[in-house]
């Protein structure tokens, strides 16, 4: 970050809502955000500050490789096109230059998809591919499938009485 803050001086600001990494105060143009409790809330906020790019990096780890794609489906729903970790839980969904971008683990990378992305021209194209994936992937039909799915998982794989036993 110091260093996009270095390359496009006056034009970035950094925002940050509950989060703030290690060195943010170092940073000449940044704003922190309280935590939003409320999901509801949250994406009101988040869509309200009307960012250019949302950035969702994570450390490769065995905790971060099994999250979800969950900063994709926020990012997308407030109207942000994001940069996302290039790890599992954004792999299956981000197309990279097509509906976000994804970064690996080493900061010039960031600095480079940053800088790409600030000077993508066509970053609302991005935006409608990604909330057009966002509609289709996570559809009320679609979550309805795989929740039943999972259900017809379980039950085949649970006795009625070991039901009743919980």
């Amino acid at each position: 970050m110091l260093r996009i803050d270095e390359i496009f001086r006056e034009q970035v600001q950094f925002e940050f809502i509950c989060c703030y990494p290690v060195g943010w105060s170092k940073l000449k143009r940044a704003v922190i955000h309280p935590c939003v409790h409320d999901y509801s809330g949250f994406l009101k906020k988040l869509a309200a500050l009307n960012w250019t790019v949302g950035l969702a990096p994570l450390h490769p780890t065995p905790f971060n490789e099994a999250k979800s794609d969950s900063k994709f489906r926020d990012y997308t729903a407030a109207g942000i096109t994001g940069i996302y970790a290039d790890l599992p839980p954004y792999r299956h969904t981000v197309r990279p230059g097509i509906n976000g971008w994804l970064a690996g683990n080493h900061p010039a990378e960031w600095v480079e998809r940053i800088s790409e992305a600030l000077m993508d021209k066509k970053r609302e194209e991005k935006l409608a591919a990604a909330r057009e994936q966002a509609r289709r992937i996570n559809s009320p039909e679609r979550a309805a499938a795989a929740w039943r799915g999972l259900y017809e998982k379980l039950k085949s794989k649970v006795s009625a009485n070991d039901i009743l036993s919980i």
